[in-house]
């Protein structure tokens, strides 16, 4: 059984429980909650392209908060009739817990909200009461396995003007664009973390500069930052979700045809993340 000391421990950490989870089992202590896995969400639309997200909870309501880019196009339509969104039950990461969404009834009850400006978008999957979470219509659970999904609370996020720049964070996500396929390099249902650093700020654009790499697939995916509060205590906050990565652009002129221009364009390392704030103004809206 798990002990009544670890379980405070866990109280500390973001993560909300919609269900008891692994009453029975011990695991080995990770510098992460144990069941950070299973924050993560990978979107997949009809065309099998695919993004990351998360689930959030606000005030008794339930919902997805992805890139406004992964189910919406330039033309701000919508990519997709439908999405399937699918999370680990962590630590166990071949178990699945899977939803197949309308996206288009939803769209037409507006119960999907995105940011004209920021890259957000939110959509209320439905109402979470005693730790139980009642999906409402066009929402259906295709998996079996009796874990349960895990999502932050917006009582306990990080927002912009408090973000300390050079602390620690974490991105999870589904970058689908990486390895090599037929070698089986990586199983991308499965999510993927990464760790870097708070760059930056531009407050002109209200954005956060992440000293950490991004790729297709990362779009929706949380950021959380570390924070020690004394020697025994880290919390670990959403501060954001992926959007983009910054370019790194050279332009070189051809030494015979000074005329011809040649751009190559490559990951900087650096990304840029949207505040929660917007996630809550959405909220809000």
């Amino acid at each position: 059984m798990i002990s009544t000391n670890y379980l405070k421990y866990i109280k500390s950490f973001i993560f909300v429980f919609l269900i008891e989870l692994f009453t029975n089992t011990t695991f080995a202590v990770s510098d992460l909650p144990f069941n950070s896995l299973s924050y993560p969400v990978l979107a997949t639309l009809d065309d099998n392209s695919s993004g990351s997200g998360f689930y959030l909870s606000d005030k008794g309501n339930f919902y997805f908060v992805t890139a406004r880019h992964v189910i919406f196009n330039n033309e701000l339509t919508l990519k997709s009739k439908t999405i399937t969104l699918s999370s680990c039950c962590s630590p166990d990461i071949s178990k699945k817990i899977v939803f197949k969404i309308n996206l288009e009834e939803l769209y037409k009850s507006n119960l999907i909200k995105f940011h004209e400006i920021h890259d957000v978008t939110i959509i209320y999957l439905g109402k979470i009461s005693n730790n139980t979470v009642t999906y409402g219509n066009y929402i259906k659970r295709i998996s079996s396995e009796t874990c349960s999904t895990t999502s932050s609370d917006t009582l306990w996020i990080k927002k912009f003007n408090d973000i300390p720049i050079g602390n620690e964070i974490y991105i999870f996500g589904f970058p689908n664009s990486l390895g090599l396929v037929k070698n089986q390099q990586l199983d991308y249902a499965a999510p993927l973390l990464r760790k870097g650093i708070v760059a930056g700020k531009n407050v002109h654009n209200n954005t956060i500069i992440i000293d950490c790499p991004v790729y297709q697939g990362n779009s929706g995916g949380p950021v959380l930052v570390i924070e020690k509060m004394n020697t025994s205590t880290t919390t670990f906050l959403p501060i954001g979700i992926v959007t983009q990565f910054v370019p790194f652009v050279e332009e070189w002129v051809n030494n015979r045809y000074e005329n011809v221009k040649n751009i190559t364009i490559s990951n900087s390392g650096y990304s840029i993340v949207e505040p929660i704030d917007i996630v809550l103004e959405l909220l809000f809206k």
